[in-house]
């Protein structure tokens, strides 16, 4: 709780989410995580997926209860809705680990979701609370009343204090330590410790929650509003997810049809990637969301901050159970195309790469070249050999003076001339045929 002994503020909400960055800092690899921040097309997705396509979805559900005249519903808690779904994306590597999902995917794309969101978020969410829609009495507002030139410094500081310096730090320690790190990080099971440390940030923020009487000042009608629209959300978004990165309709690879669909087959993820992407825009949660509405409503009550982040609180409840869920039907899914890609290989040569001494393995490429210059070799030998066996056959007029003939041309000739000699018809017959 805030203000309370541990000073959740400073310990939980800046210690306990570092910890959290830098842990996976420790775990990922640094290649794969540059490679991924090479693929544009996914950031594309994932962000537009995130930031967009959610507050579209949000914003129109919103406009509909607004708009069927409801008392029972809180509007703070509407605002606590839209301002949920603008959220970057918050920690989600866990559960992409768990279903065989692209880690570092999921990490870059928290990266880049937060640092975009610093700038997005506020922007949407001025965009999305108009006070000529009604809105003027939960606009954004940081502490001492600044507005969104506050709200960005404020931003800008938590964010590369929480997230961007434990991850850089995370990922200098394991470059330059990698035996140590490795040791340790399977020694003190540091997976097992950022999933600890997740269910503390929730736990501190269901604290605040109750400590300040956000469920006492909000209707039972707004939880249970909040409950099952965060079931729908998880599984339209999700599905959404799939077509966007999938694109079943386009049809399977080697499919014959129209070039459109060819085109379509060809921007397709992996399913370890859109995987990612499921987990990564589905996930709106308190780790960065809790620090994002102190920082954005840092000018109104505690009671009216707890109000406006207990839709996030109540969907990442949600979110976390169905992604727990999800995470069984996931992995098999991947693991089925896994198995499909073994299948395939299975029936192709042996991949040249491969060491001989590797179980199953064949030649190295320099190997193979070696071999091959040698039987090039043999064949030019041979053929120079015919040659002289022809040159032999014209060569020699009568067969008294065969062998001398024969000598004359060199040892290797001999053999097969005496043998034309005492077998004249089918030597000088197969000659004549070259």
């Amino acid at each position: 709780m805030r203000d309370g002994p541990l000073k959740a503020q400073y310990t939980i909400e800046w210690g306990g989410i570092g910890l959290i960055f830098l842990i996976t800092g420790l775990s990922i690899s640094t290649e794969a995580l540059v490679k991924q921040a090479k693929n544009y097309r996914l950031h594309l997705v994932t962000q537009i997926l995130s930031f967009l396509v959610f507050s579209a979805v949000v914003c129109a559900i919103v406009a509909i209860i607004r708009a069927s005249g409801t008392h029972k519903i809180d509007t703070t808690v509407l605002a606590g809705l839209i301002l949920m779904s603008i959220l970057p994306t918050t920690v989600n590597i866990v559960v992409t680990q768990n279903a065989g999902g692209n880690v570092e995917a999921a990490t870059i794309e928290v990266c880049i979701g937060n640092t975009v969101g610093t700038f997005i978020t506020p922007l949407l969410l001025s965009m999305y609370l108009q006070k000529r829609d009604g809105w003027g009495f939960i606009l954004p507002k940081a502490q001492g009343g600044d507005g969104l030139i506050a709200i960005y410094k404020h931003m800008a500081q938590q964010l590369s204090a929480i997230l961007f310096a434990p991850l850089i730090v995370g990922q200098f320690v394991q470059n330059f330590c990698m035996a140590w790190t490795k040791y340790w990080r399977e020694r003190l099971h540091l997976n097992i410790v950022g999933q600890v440390l997740l269910l503390i940030v929730i736990w501190s923020t269901f604290c605040n929650k109750f400590a300040s009487g956000a469920f006492k000042a909000i209707t039972h009608q707004s939880v249970i509003l909040i409950c099952f629209l965060g079931v729908a959300l998880y599984a339209v978004l999700t599905g959404l997810c799939l077509l966007a990165t999938r694109v079943p309709f386009a049809g399977q690879d080697g499919d014959k049809g129209p070039r459109w669909k060819a085109i379509l087959r060809n921007q397709r993820f992996g399913k370890r990637e859109s995987a990612a992407v499921c987990f990564c825009v589905t996930a709106k949660g308190l780790v960065l969301g809790a620090p994002l509405v102190s920082i954005m409503y840092g000018g109104y009550s505690l009671e009216t901050q707890a109000i406006m982040s207990t839709p996030i609180a109540l969907y990442q409840t949600t979110q976390i159970l169905l992604a727990q869920l999800s995470v069984g039907l996931f992995k098999c899914w991947i693991e089925a195309e896994e198995e499909d890609d073994r299948d395939t290989l299975s029936h192709q040569p042996p991949d040249l790469e491969q060491n001989l001494d590797e179980p199953g393995g064949v030649l190295k490429n320099l190997e193979v070249y070696d071999c091959l210059m040698v039987m090039f070799e043999d064949v030019l030998y041979n053929i120079e050999f015919l040659c002289y066996l022809r040159a032999a056959s014209r060569a020699i007029g009568d067969h008294s003076t065969i062998p001398h003939r024969a000598l004359e041309m060199g040892p290797s000739v001999t053999p097969f001339v005496l043998y034309d000699f005492a077998h004249p018809f089918p030597m000088n017959h197969w000659l004549s045929e070259l």
